[in-house]
């Protein structure tokens, strides 16, 4: 139950050349938990895409045509000799159907755009330097909160041993409902803040949980593209760009819109940014070390 597929909402049965895809049956957990689960269980989950997308055509779905905008097809071309790997627009109104886009070339124009887009090492220091401000503030606000939980329970506990010694003091029956009411209306507030607190404690992450991957991946992203298998290759896609990117056969890879991550560092590298005082926009006063930075 744990491995099989069909709980998203998808099917998929190799037997019969059936490959991943929709399904009309709804879904009784998300595809992100599925993948979450075959991770705890040290499997690799299945991707969305097609069985027969493989190693050389890593940018299939990715890359656009340029003239009809439809996701780019890819294919390996007979030649005079040999075989050769091309990305082509299946679209059979487009006027780029049926010519090919070598891959080679469009490899190495994305290639190009990562190398271009990965931030330098003092950004990614100053950034950091700036998350771990901000993380070690909000740590301490968890935990103050986790506090104001702990004691608000010790309190309930408390008026809970108030309110049963005074039941064992009384023989009167309606007292002794009234004081009941209010036991159970307390232990169902005691359990809300256990409730609370236990969630708490499930998201209480270290820095290095909350961002050191990210960080991890924004370092390099043209490594892990080069080094990586074809999940990795089509990961390093998704949390590169917002969105899909044309390609033209003579003009090469059109504009690429990054994701928020690198548009920020971006406009810091360009130095779209500016330094105000910590205590806000308009502060009554500065306090040493207090800046904060706002990109434009």
């Amino acid at each position: 139950m744990l491995t099989n597929i069909i709980y998203t909402g998808h099917l998929e049965y190799p037997d019969w050349n059936i490959s991943l895809r929709q399904a009309k049956h709804p879904a009784l957990i998300t595809m992100q938990t599925f993948h979450k689960i075959q991770e705890r269980m040290g499997l690799k989950a299945k991707a969305l895409y097609r069985k027969d997308l493989n190693e050389d055509f890593p940018l299939r779905g990715f890359i656009l045509c340029a003239s009809c905008n439809d996701p780019a097809t890819a294919s390996w071309s007979k030649g005079r000799n040999k075989k050769y790997p091309n990305y082509h627009c299946k679209n059979p109104d487009c006027d780029m159907h049926g010519k090919s886009l070598r891959r080679d070339n469009v490899h190495e124009a994305v290639e190009n755009t990562l190398k271009a887009m990965t931030p330098s090492k003092p950004v990614i220091e100053l950034t950091e330097l700036i998350l771990k401000e901000a993380h070690a503030s909000k740590k301490s606000e968890f935990n103050k909160k986790l506090s104001n939980l702990d004691l608000d329970k010790k309190l309930l506990d408390q008026k809970i041993d108030g309110f049963m010694g005074r039941l064992l003091e009384t023989d009167d029956k309606e007292i002794v409902r009234l004081y009941e009411n209010h036991i159970k209306a307390l232990e169902q507030k005691r359990q809300i803040l256990s409730s609370q607190a236990a969630q708490m404690f499930e998201t209480n992450t270290s820095y290095e949980d909350a961002v050191g991957t990210v960080f991890n991946f924004i370092r390099n992203p043209h490594g892990i593209w080069v080094n990586g298998d074809i999940e990795d290759k089509r990961l390093v896609m998704k949390l590169a760009f917002a969105k899909r990117i044309p390609y033209c056969r003579n003009e090469g890879l059109g504009t690429a819109e990054m994701t928020l991550p690198f548009s920020v560092l971006a406009d810091i590298s360009n130095g779209k940014y500016k330094m105000v005082e910590g205590a806000g926009f308009e502060p009554a006063y500065a306090y040493a070390g207090g800046v904060t930075i706002r990109c434009l």
